[in-house]
């Protein structure tokens, strides 16, 4: 599981971070696992553009 520091404080480019923003505005128990998969691609793949 990633800290949740992780969360708030998204790294790299302005669009993921908007994107894990938008994704825990609302309804976060549910939209979590998405906004970690997000995470997971990026460390996955880096942040390239």
């Amino acid at each position: 599981m990633t800290a949740p520091g992780v969360c708030s404080r998204p790294r790299g480019r302005p669009a993921c971070a908007g994107l894990i923003q938008r994704l825990l505005s609302d309804q976060v128990s549910e939209r979590l696992r998405a906004a970690q998969g997000v995470l997971h691609l990026k460390a996955k793949y880096g942040a390239r553009a």
